[in-house]
């Protein structure tokens, strides 16, 4: 480790296959007043990235199969991290970039450097040809989990056609036949 002050760590950018996942993960722990003994040091470590679960539902026309098939990108996220080994303070450092977070049905997940964005496209969601977007202002904290629910709604270009349900005329017009 060149600075113990400042240690540079990158999660991946393409986080779809497990391994990828996993390597985007920063695992910190510390303990003070060890001496060398032939007992054991117990340190317990906590995750020093963010996660995030993006979750789909199918809104006015998509369904929960189209979710399962939807692409989903995490933009415009730093994703180099410089942390502090002494503390195990993060702060993000570098350029922006997008990440491709893993499937897991209708669900994704993403280990993201601790930031906050504001008022950002954070959440592009593709079915198909269309591309849904979802702009936020959030804080992703080290070690903590953040879900994100996104219901998708299709609409075209000013005019979006909906199907009402049958009203019911209230009159059976049935009867007996031999």
């Amino acid at each position: 480790i060149d600075d113990i002050a400042s240690h540079h760590f990158t999660v991946q950018s393409d986080q779809t296959e497990e391994y990828r996942y996993k390597e985007s993960d920063f695992l910190w722990g510390k303990t003070e007043s060890a001496s060398p003994s032939t007992d054991a040091v117990d340190i317990t470590v906590k995750h020093m990235m963010s996660k995030v679960i993006v979750e789909l539902i199918g809104g006015n026309v998509y369904t929960q199969e189209d979710m399962k098939q939807a692409s989903v990108e995490i933009s415009g996220l730093y994703t180099t991290a410089s942390i502090d080994l002494s503390n195990g303070n993060v702060s993000p450092v570098g350029e922006v970039h997008n990440i491709l977070p893993l499937v897991d049905g209708s669900s994704r997940r993403a280990l993201v450097v601790p930031q906050s964005v504001y008022d950002a496209d954070i959440i592009k969601v593709r079915i198909g040809t269309n591309t849904h977007t979802l702009k936020q202002t959030v804080t992703f904290e080290s070690g903590k989990q953040h879900t994100c629910t996104i219901t998708v709604n299709k609409t075209s270009q000013g005019i979006n056609i909906g199907i009402g349900g049958w009203e019911s005329a209230d009159e059976d017009f049935g009867g007996t036949v031999e």
